[in-house]
């Protein structure tokens, strides 16, 4: 009897480790302080240009100014189903994503090119030797309930909340962000992780 549950055991986790993944594909727009398709922002300090990826929200931030201006990263977050996420940016070796993130200068006239990652998706696996980053979005399913899920996630907003600092006073940026669509791409044979 043992050796049925067993074998049992053995071929449920087979055929699930062998059933397609569906992916699926998202559709961004900014919302927030303009409504765009092409997610960028413009007033008198600064220019900036926003695209997401599986893991980060990717920026570029052009001061328009004769000043220096400041990101403050220790007082940014990305705000998602209404939770509030520290934030790490490029650069930032991800053992100290913790600690404190000194402000990036932007100088006068010039522009900067990073991205913002939530640092609770940020984890090391001892059996790789190695940091990985978590999705921001869940982008495979193998299971109807997870499809509808995700599917269910248009319409959905979130945001960078990016503090930056000009002549010594914060002018505190929430750039916020809408899906505008969710596909389902294919379906492959992988093992999800």
């Amino acid at each position: 009897m043992k050796h049925i549950l067993v074998i049992i055991v053995f071929i449920s986790l087979f055929i699930f480790s062998c059933t397609p993944a569906s992916l699926f594909y998202y559709d961004f727009a900014m919302s927030n302080p303009f409504t765009n398709d092409d997610m960028s922002y413009s007033d008198e300090k600064i220019d900036a240009k926003f695209s997401i990826s599986r893991t980060s929200i990717n920026f570029q931030i052009r001061n328009k100014t004769n000043e220096v201006l400041k990101i403050i990263w220790d007082e940014g977050a990305i705000i998602q189903n209404g939770r509030s996420k520290r934030i790490t940016h490029s650069g930032v070796n991800y053992i100290n994503r913790g600690n404190y993130q000194p402000p990036t200068i932007i100088p006068a006239n010039t522009r900067i090119d990073d991205s913002a990652i939530p640092t609770e998706n940020v984890y090391f696996r001892e059996a790789y030797g190695t940091w990985f980053e978590k999705d921001l979005f869940i982008i495979k399913s193998r299971q109807s309930e997870s499809t509808k899920a995700i599917l269910n996630q248009k319409g959905q907003k979130f945001s960078l909340y990016l503090p930056i600092s000009y002549q010594g006073n914060n002018i505190n940026y929430n750039f916020e962000f809408v899906i505008k669509d969710v596909a389902k791409l294919s379906n492959e044979a992988f093992s999800i992780e």
